[in-house]
């Protein structure tokens, strides 16, 4: 019989995605909701949905009881400041944790932190999951925090982490600006352009999640999740303009034009109380050598191989982007 799972933020890029393929798969799925969540890209008729309040206790209580297993994917990846970010990716983690130990039923707990927890990479050499952490920013250091909740669990039931690198896919909100200026045949390159990133579909990253369930690693373990490739921006925009058929002219931004544009979003997002995408700390992290990781360790021990290379990705990715009309 298949464990029963729990989602949180299944309303999101990668937890709705993860829905789908969990009922794909013949698990049952349980989905937590707040009260302003939009379920638009979830099949009601195929979960059961909680109703979740992170601050209080009864309620999270209740989201957790006769669970199997748990995958908690909500969080924030954007946010005014420390306090916001610590709001959104530590509390309801903690708020979990504490609740979840008194759940019997329970056999895993994956958490889906971000390769942002450890920071950014030095002379282009992936890290592995055994090196320093030194987050850069807020979200990192949230994502970090979180982390050490869980691991300070793992005697009372099985946790795992997993941090991917950069997600693509349908649905996807932090790559549709490229193939968007791609349509009118433009493209970016911030500085020198010599950064280094990994990628992964939110398909392969999908199947990472499941591969933990159905493999039940030892409690503590800690994976990176990458396409085991490396890309530079010029690799990437090279891509998308290939799928999209798209011959674009590259305009190169000196590095004060973005650190200027975070500089004045911050002061606009404290006098709105909205975050911007683009901030100062967003533009840190652009403005790093490398983000690289190396996701040897869950290939070998979890037979885990991702199928999608950035090609057929990104492909499939402006196929949706099309069909969804964003483009």
């Amino acid at each position: 019989m298949k464990p029963k799972v729990l989602v949180t933020g299944a309303t999101g890029f990668v937890g709705s995605h993860l829905v789908e393929r969990l009922i794909q798969k013949g698990y049952e799925v349980i989905v937590s909701l707040r009260r302003q969540s939009s379920s638009k890209w979830l099949d009601s008729s195929a979960i059961e949905t909680r109703l979740v309040d992170w601050e209080d206790s009864y309620s999270v209580s209740k989201l957790v009881q006769g669970v199997d297993v748990l995958v908690h994917c909500a969080g924030v990846t954007k946010a005014l400041n420390y306090h916001d970010y610590h709001k959104g990716n530590v509390l309801p983690t903690s708020s979990l944790l504490r609740e979840a130990k008194g759940n019997s039923s329970l056999n895993r707990f994956i958490f889906v932190s971000s390769q942002a927890a450890v920071g950014s990479s030095h002379d282009f050499i992936p890290l592995t999951e055994d090196s320093p952490c030194h987050p850069i920013t807020d979200y990192g250091i949230t994502k970090l925090e979180a982390e050490k909740e869980v691991l300070q669990y793992q005697d009372d039931f099985p946790v795992t982490l997993l941090r991917p690198c950069s997600i693509y896919g349908p649905r996807d909100h932090e790559f549709y600006p490229l193939f968007k200026l791609l349509k009118y045949h433009l493209s970016l390159l911030i500085g020198s352009g010599t950064m280094k990133v990994n990628m992964i579909h939110v398909h392969d990253f999908v199947e990472s999640i499941i591969r933990v369930i159905e493999k039940k690693p030892p409690s503590g373990r800690t994976y990176f999740v990458t396409d085991g490739h490396i890309y530079g921006w010029p690799d990437i925009t090279q891509t998308a303009s290939e799928v999209y058929q798209k011959k674009a002219l590259t305009v190169k931004l000196p590095i004060v034009i973005p650190k200027t544009l975070g500089w004045i979003n911050d002061r606009v997002s404290r006098l709105t109380k909205k975050p911007a995408l683009l901030n100062s700390q967003k533009v840190k992290e652009m403005l790093q050598d490398a983000w690289l990781c190396d996701s040897s360790r869950i290939c070998e021990e979890l037979d885990w191989i991702p199928r999608y290379n950035l090609l057929e990705g990104f492909r499939e990715t402006l196929e949706w982007y099309q069909r969804e009309k964003w483009l």
